[in-house]
């Protein structure tokens, strides 16, 4: 039996046997038996015929063909698949030893067994070494083809992508660059080749030339930004990688690397900055930049020892100037300002907008005092200046607070606001000046002047209300009288009592003009009230000591008595037993001037003070209000219980009717009612509530308590 027509016979067999040997390559591990004989039993055919074909031409070596006179082969398929496969050349050349070894172990132990004393063809032995090493050499072919396709490819990409692609020696000089490169330089390969970054015409070579070495050094990737110019100076901004490529041994060999155009994405980025951190008015850093700066200022103060000094500036007559001229000029006119501000400032300092017409300067390593005094003067100064816009002339002003740090504060928020603090002291002091914030400036005394501030506004803005709550007769149920009680409703602060507020109304000379709108309010209601009613109805309201200094508002209610030309008193007025503390002529002329005029007078709180019993006869008080305090517990104190009693019964003897005040439940009501008491007021009846709602009360004729 000839060689070839062994192979033919026993293909199963040797590929078996071959299997053995192809399963110890390392590709071939991983793969299983159809993978691992794909393209083999074609390869054996295929060198069969060729032994076959060496026979019929009288044992001549097979004449190899060239490479262009072969068609795809079966050797050929097995190198492209093996490619794809993850085969290295080695692990091929391994493939085909194991196949020629499978074959010939094979065929020698054939002719052993068959007592064939001759031994196999020295010609065909020959002849089938030389098939299999035409099959490696075709199969291994593809493997040099693969690698040159891949290079030529590769070097297409290299030259024809828009990145900068380059490589270095460990000298930090350039051994190549693709064409993005020699295009941005200007030059051709062989003349950059050998220069480094620093002969190029980048804005960052020094930095970028370090990065590299750095990358040498460390054998890891260093990445970064560098900036180049072209030659119509416009400028490029690339971020880069450099990568080490390691020889045996984990030695640098060479460094290469890329680069890429990131010009657009840090416009953008740099524009997302801007709207994040800058007001799109004025270009200022906006609050949350101005709270980051400060904060970094801070943490700079506490490293060097220099001071800092913050000033919040607000903007006189502003808000005025906005609305006569407009909202346009009002935009041109801060956007003037915040230049004004800027030019008085160095350009290491911040001038930021926090909102509106509300300005702050960070001014950093402050030495001096007088340093930030001459400072604050020139934006005094600068903004006190006349601003030309539109052909309009236009006056403002600006309040400018200072506080320095540490000395005052070592945090944001507290100099925020003591700066704040300092600037309202200049706004309500006339502004168009600058004060440093004092470390006497308290809680307390802040929050007097942002009620004086805002009080100053309250009636124009019409803030102040009046609510009413019933006074009820005890004997038949009825409501009687109203009493008034002034109420200011701020927007951001909710409802504020005159605990709160009549004193500093008293103090800055604002008490006149408030108690001269609550009578003429109280006194409208009445008329309404008794024109609903068909018969006199009566509203009181509330005089505080402090107010009888006042003269001037009794002749303006004098005036609105006259003028109303009322036949019967619809005003009351309750004054506390602190009246009779004062120059007791005086008061008793004041009174009994009203008294004349229609008004009759309550004492109210009556029993907490230092009541005198002979002015209460002199001034013909015609009700007493016993305090809250006695009638709160009166069935469980019994000494609040007899102070009760005592006074209802004095009362009458003096001819003066009773008014118990803070009247909470039924029992409370029955006993007054048992002893005597004429009117009852409190929240058993109702809460104090507004002009319609207590016109619904006096409507309703079938109230709760009448039943009772």
């Amino acid at each position: 039996m000839s060689l070839a027509d062994f192979i033919r016979s026993n293909i199963e067999t040797i590929l078996q046997n071959w299997e053995q040997f192809a399963r110890d390559i390392p590709s071939g591990k991983r793969m299983d038996k159809l993978e691992l004989r794909d393209h083999a039993i074609g390869i054996l055919r295929t060198i069969a015929e060729e032994l076959e074909l060496a026979t019929k031409t009288s044992g001549k070596n097979i004449e190899v063909p060239t490479e262009e006179a072969l068609d795809t082969t079966e050797a050929m398929l097995h190198g492209i698949t093996r490619i794809f496969q993850g085969f290295s050349v080695s692990d091929t050349l391994s493939e085909f030893r194991a196949l020629r070894a499978s074959v010939l172990k094979l065929w020698t132990k054939h002719n052993e067994k068959l007592l064939i004393d001759i031994q196999p063809s020295a010609d065909e032995i020959m002849q089938f070494n030389s098939a299999i090493d035409q099959a490696l050499t075709e199969s291994v072919l593809q493997f040099s083809k693969e690698a040159e396709r891949t290079t030529q490819l590769f070097d297409a990409l290299y030259a024809s992508s828009p990145d900068l692609n380059y490589m270095f020696d460990l000298d930090g000089k350039l051994i190549f660059a693709n064409r993005a490169l020699l295009d941005l330089v200007g030059l051709d390969l062989d003349e950059i080749q050998g220069k480094n970054f620093i002969n190029f015409n980048t804005l960052d070579a020094i930095e970028t030339n370090q990065n590299l070495m750095e990358s040498i050094d460390t054998k890891k990737i260093t990445r970064g930004e560098m900036r180049w110019l072209d030659a119509r100076n416009k400028e490029t901004t690339y971020e880069y990688f450099f990568v080490p490529v390691l020889a045996d041994k984990d030695k640098v060999k060479v460094i290469t690397g890329t680069a890429r155009d990131i010009t657009e994405r840090k416009a953008l980025q740099e524009k997302n900055h801007k709207r994040a951190n800058y007001d799109s008015l004025t270009g200022l850093p906006n609050r949350d930049l101005f709270t980051d700066r400060l904060n970094l200022e801070i943490k700079r103060v506490e490293r060097t020892g220099l001071p800092l000094a913050l000033l919040f500036i607000d903007l006189d007559k502003f808000k005025e100037a906005n609305d006569l001229f407009g909202h346009g000029v009002g935009d041109i006119l801060l956007v003037e300002v915040a230049a004004r501000i800027s030019a008085c400032v160095r350009g290491t300092d911040t001038v930021a907008r926090l909102s509106g017409d509300e300005f702050t300067v960070i001014l950093t390593e402050v030495n001096r005092i007088p340093h930030v005094e001459i400072i604050a003067q020139e934006i005094v100064q600068s903004l006190a200046k006349p601003f030309l816009i539109k052909n309009e002339r236009i006056l403002i002003s600006g309040s400018v607070g200072i506080t320095l740090c540490p000395q005052d504060g070592s945090t944001a928020n507290v100099l925020l606001k003591n700066a704040d603090q300092a600037m309202y002291v200049v706004k309500h002091s006339g502004g168009n000046q600058f004060n440093f914030f004092m470390s006497n400036m308290r809680d307390a005394a802040w929050a007097r002047l942002k009620v004086i501030g805002q009080l100053q506004n309250a009636l124009t803005l019409k803030q102040m209300h009046l609510q009413f709550q019933p006074i009820i007769n005890l004997q038949n149920g009825e409501i009687v009288k109203a009493e008034a009680l002034l109420r200011w409703q701020l927007p951001e602060s909710g409802i504020i009592m005159p605990l709160d507020f009549i004193s500093v109304a008293e103090e800055i000379g604002l008490i006149a003009e408030i108690d001269e709108w609550v009578f003429i309010e109280a006194l409208n209601c009445a008329k309404k009230w008794s024109a609903m009613l068909g018969t006199p109805f009566q509203v009181t309201v509330n005089k505080s000591a402090g107010e009888f200094s006042q003269r001037a508002t009794f002749k303006d209610w004098l005036v609105q008595l006259s003028r109303l030309n009322l036949s019967e008193s619809r005003i009351a007025i309750e004054i506390t037993e602190d009246i009779f503390l004062q120059d007791v002529s005086k008061i008793s002329d004041r009174l009994l001037e009203l008294q004349a005029a229609g008004i009759e007078i309550i004492i109210d709180n009556f029993g907490k003070g230092h009541s005198l019993m002979a002015f209460l006869k002199k001034i013909e008080a015609k009700y007493l209000k016993i305090d809250q305090t006695f009638i709160h517990d009166i069935l469980s104190n019994e000494g609040n219980l007899v102070m009760a009693e005592t006074i209802i019964h004095m009362s009458h003897k003096m001819g003066i009717q009773t008014i118990a005040n803070g009247v909470e439940n039924s029992d409370q009501h029955a006993w007054l009612l048992q002893a005597g008491c004429d009117y009852g007021q409190g929240f058993y009846y109702s809460p104090a509530v507004d002009f319609e709602q207590f016109s619904l009360l006096l409507k309703d004729r079938s109230h709760s308590w009448s039943t009772v």
